[in-house]
This record gives structure tokens, sequence and C-alpha cells, in this order.
């Protein structure tokens, strides 16, 4: 503990660094991935509070046909060779088709969904959330891969779970991007902090 002269000058100085994000490296349909799955494990949740919801008896069937379809579209992209751009678009297009039957499927059921108490009221609302993310990665995934558009920066997202994740480029290697959120920080002579900005 110590105490301040009322007479000493403040020295102040500002430092700004990155608060990283605990994220995977995101790409669009990796993070429809995360979308569809939080979508099926909302769901999953609501069967298991109300065992009465009929229609989603193979919701495993959904996830593990989803990942493979993810990754599918992952390895195409990643690998070389004759062809990629027609093995990427064909592996897109089986991708979103399944995708966009789940969604289809969401906004079909979710008005039978019980709302008997707030519970579900929140299920219900975490639910909307990830469609809603969903409904958004379909449409980039197919803007992007299918008609070859460049996604602006402002409509990207780099997470579906912590999103004011930022992309910071850092100019410099190793590494030369960072996933999270600016921050500016000024400090007095004596490390106490005055002001932030994020």
């Amino acid at each position: 503990m110590f105490k301040k002269k009322e007479t000493t000058a403040l020295r102040l100085k500002s430092d700004s660094f990155v608060v990283k994000s605990n994220v995977h490296f995101p790409t669009d349909y990796n993070l429809l991935w995360d979308c569809t799955r939080k979508c099926l494990g909302t769901v999953s949740r609501i069967k298991n509070k109300h065992n009465d919801i009929e229609g989603w008896r193979k919701i495993g069937n959904w996830k593990t046909e989803m990942k493979s379809l993810m990754r599918n579209l992952g390895q195409a992209n990643r690998s070389g060779g004759k062809n990629k751009k027609e093995k990427v678009v064909a592996a897109a297009e089986k991708y979103l088709s399944k995708a966009r039957l789940l969604l289809k499927k969401l906004n079909e059921e979710k008005p039978m969904f019980p709302l008997d108490d707030m519970g579900d009221l929140a299920l219900i609302i975490t639910l909307e959330h990830y469609m809603e993310l969903l409904e958004k990665h379909i449409n980039l995934v197919d803007r992007r891969i299918l008609k070859g558009e460049t996604i602006p920066h402002a409509e990207k997202m780099f997470s579906v779970f912590e999103t004011y994740t930022e992309w910071i480029t850092k100019g410099k290697m190793n590494p030369s991007v960072e996933l999270g959120k600016k921050l500016n920080i000024t400090t007095d002579q004596w490390g106490l902090i005055l002001d932030y900005k994020g």
C-alpha cells in the first residue's frame, strides 16, 4: 500500500495488446459445423427434458453425417491435384444440402417444442440464436465457394461462441494473425490502470 503525493504529476503510458480468445482456427465451413452441433445439442436437451418429443430419433445420425460432410469439404480444400475446384464445389454442395435440410426441419418443428417454464424458454432462445447463425453460415459458404464471391470482412465471424473475437493481423511472423480482442490500457507511473478501450 502506498500514498501518492497530491502534487506529483501523473505520467501516463498507453499500451495496446490482444486478449486472445480460446477458439479454433475459424473457417466458414467449420463455423457452420459449430452451429449445427449447437442446434442439435440444444434439441437433445429439449428432448431429454420432454420425453414425448417425436421426430428426432436419428439426432445422432444428423451429427455424424454433418461432421463427415464438413471433414470431406476440409479435405477437398486442403488437397491439391487435378480438378481441385470441382471437388471442393461438389463437397460444398453436399454439405450445404444437408445443412439446409436440417435448418428446414428445425424451422418446421421448433413451434411444436414445449414452452412450459423459463427453462424451456431459455432453450428455445438458445436454439433460435444458433439457428440464425446456421443460416448465416450456410449463406456465407454458398456465396464464397459456390458463387465465387469475396466475403466482406465485416460480414465474417471468427467464433460462434466468443462472438466478440476479431481477426487481428500483426504484420509480422510467428504468428502473423491473432484471434481475440484488441485492448488499449492507460496506466500511470505506479502501474495503476486509469482507462481502457476495447
